[in-house]
This record gives structure tokens, sequence and C-alpha cells, in this order.
């Protein structure tokens, strides 16, 4: 069975009328980037270290694969980008051949 495309006004007021939850999450998980693209992703979870949205950044645990640079290169690469290190976490994830969100999304 199909599902129903969501009504676009509804998804435009809960992306830009949400009220975020008042305190500090736990962490919050970056998903994994090609190289070229991990700076944007490394700004926001800095950003969201500095403002005390989360106390920390999961990364995956994986070794190098489908672009993604694998967990040590991750670490020092956020830690290079003005990550601190103790914000730093990665998290297990299933021997997987490739590496993509989906499966990232399912693990996490």
């Amino acid at each position: 069975m199909v599902q129903p495309s969501p009504d676009p006004v509804e998804l435009l007021l809960r992306i830009f009328a949400d009220t975020p939850q008042d305190g500090i999450a736990d962490a919050a998980y970056l998903f994994a980037e090609t190289e070229p693209n991990q700076d944007s992703v490394f700004a926001t979870g800095r950003d969201l270290i500095a403002r005390k949205r989360v106390r920390r950044l999961l990364i995956s645990d994986c070794s190098p694969k489908s672009g993604y640079i694998g967990a040590a290169a991750c670490r020092t690469a956020m830690i290079e980008a003005g990550i601190p290190a103790e914000a730093n976490e990665e998290t297990p994830m299933e021997t997987t051949e490739i590496l993509h969100t989906g499966i990232e999304a399912d693990k996490t």
C-alpha cells in the first residue's frame, strides 16, 4: 500500500515553527559523510556543542568504506574542526560491506 504524501504546509510548520525542547540532549549522531562533505556536518556538531544543545557527538565506529574516512580519521578531523575530543564518541555499527544513511539510521 502506498503511503499518502504528507501535507507540505504541515511539514513546513513542523520544520519552522516547532519549538525545541528545553535542556541538553545527551547526544546527536553525525551521519558519515564523504571527506569533501564532512566539514558542514562538523560545523553543525560544533555549533550544537557550543550552544549546549548536546553533550556528545556520536559517529560510526566502522572502518573506512563508501567514502567515509573511518572512525579514527573522523575523530581526528572532528578535533581539527574545533570539536572537543571529550565530546566525540564512537557508537557500534554492525559490520556491513557498505555504509549509507539507511544502515546508520537503522543501527543507531
